[in-house]
This record gives structure tokens, C-alpha cells and sequence, in this order.
């Protein structure tokens, strides 16, 4: 889960924390990042706004979900690899930007993509807000506060 207000490090918030160094990078040419493993690493991507509407939606059916476990996440149509995410972030900035592979983190997963088909069918919910419009609402937030 990503969006505003969420101040990433290079441990926690992936998607502000790589929008921050490429909007540093856009400033500043000489500054580069670095990134773990091959960069092919997948992850679902989940905006805040989607979350909220979520918590707010189980709580008026909470009868129906009392006592549940639900796997929440962007799904399969909101996953990005990291090499995607930056070529991404790249399209949207309009440069190309320069990091650094390094060893990858040893319990790093491969994939993750969460199933919300659970939640889905109790609740018709399901995330409206596309990776793509996300991110580029991350961007514009991160350069509000950062730069």
C-alpha cells in the first residue's frame, strides 16, 4: 500500500521512496540510487484511497466479515516489477534514470501479488484507483513536499 503522506525510506514504501530518488535525479544528474537484486521482483501495487474506502465499506458489513481473514492488495492488474515501476517513472518525468544493481536482499520474495477475491466476493470491493494513476499521484505528492 502506497500514497500521500507516507514518507518511504529504502527499507519501507518502495513505490515513494524510488519516486523521490527519481525526481532528486531529475534535479540533480549526478545523483544515483540503487536497486536490489535484477530489479524483476513483482509486487501489487494498493493506493491509500482504495484502503480507506475498503476500511469504510467493511465497516458497514462488518456482519459479514466478522471473524475473517482477507487477503487485500492491488491484484494482478496492479503489479509492476521494479524495472517496470522506473521505466514508468521514467515515461512520466521524461528522463532516463540511473541507478546502481546491487545483491539482493536475502528474504527478498520473488512475486507477491495478493488474491482479493474473497473480499471481492462479500463485498463487490475491489481497487479503482489503477497502479498507473497511483503512481503518478505519488509522484505529484512526493514533488510537493520533497522539492
Amino acid at each position: 500500500m502506497y500514497g500521500g503522506r507516507q514518507f518511504s525510506t529504502t527499507d519501507q514504501g518502495w513505490i515513494g521512496w524510488f519516486c523521490e530518488q527519481a525526481l532528486i535525479q531529475k534535479e540533480n544528474k549526478d545523483h544515483y540510487f540503487t536497486i536490489s537484486g535484477n530489479g524483476k521482483q513483482v509486487r501489487d501495487l494498493l493506493y491509500s484511497d482504495d484502503m480507506v474506502n475498503l476500511y469504510v465499506t467493511a465497516a458497514e458489513n462488518i456482519e459479514k466479515l466478522n471473524g475473517q481473514a482477507f487477503n487485500i492488495g492491488g491484484g494482478m492488474k496492479n503489479s509492476f516489477s521494479l524495472l517496470e515501476l522506473l521505466n514508468f517513472i521514467e515515461s512520466e518525468i521524461g528522463i532516463k534514470l540511473t541507478y546502481q544493481k546491487i545483491s539482493k536482499r536475502e528474504s527478498d520474495q520473488k512475486v507477491f501479488v495478493a488474491d482479493y477475491s474473497k473480499i471481492n466476493n462479500l463485498l463487490n470491493w475491489e481497487p479503482k484507483i489503477s497502479k498507473e494513476e497511483g503512481v503518478k499521484k505519488m509522484l505529484a505528492w512526493v514533488n510537493k513536499i520533497k522539492l
